[in-house]
């Protein structure tokens, strides 16, 4: 049987079929896939530190003490992207953790008492969104959606 050139076979292949590209099924996969994989890894390594980690900025003494009767107040990043995140002061971090906790937290406020007994609470959320972005890993990403995914695992 003799083999057919390529105008043969355009002319044996309906016109109205689309060219078919074997590759095309495959990237769409290893994309979703890559993606998938990122939003596992974020999720699974949101507020883990490693030693070969650079360090994550703690706050001063003067950070902490200023203001302490209003530390849940003053929070500017709830919208913000980690990068404005990890240049922030630990004041308005912490007071953005406070209303990260008080949205989480909402129809709960019961158990607490007042806002000073969540502190520890968004005290622990503050520095799991600030290790979620160790070395700038998650800069571009919003800081609602680290601070939800550090609450699920806080919470699991």
């Amino acid at each position: 049987m003799a083999s057919l050139s390529l105008s043969e076979k355009a002319q044996n292949t309906p016109s109205n079929a689309p060219p078919q590209n074997p590759l095309q099924g495959c990237l769409v996969l290893i994309g979703l896939f890559a993606f998938v994989g990122f939003i596992l890894f974020k999720l699974a390594t949101c507020g883990r530190s490693s030693s070969d980690d650079a360090p994550v900025r703690q706050a001063t003494n003067e950070e902490t003490t200023s203001g302490a009767d209003l530390w849940y107040k003053g929070g500017t990043l709830t919208h913000a992207k980690m990068s404005e995140w990890s240049s922030a002061s630990y004041a308005n971090r912490l007071a953005t953790s406070a209303d990260f906790v008080a949205r989480m937290e909402q129809g709960q406020w019961d158990k607490y008492g007042s806002v000073d007994a969540i502190r520890p609470i968004a005290t622990r959320l503050e520095r799991e969104i600030t290790a979620a972005n160790r070395n700038g890993a998650s800069d571009g990403l919003p800081v609602s959606e680290i601070a939800a995914a550090c609450w699920l695992l806080i919470n699991r």
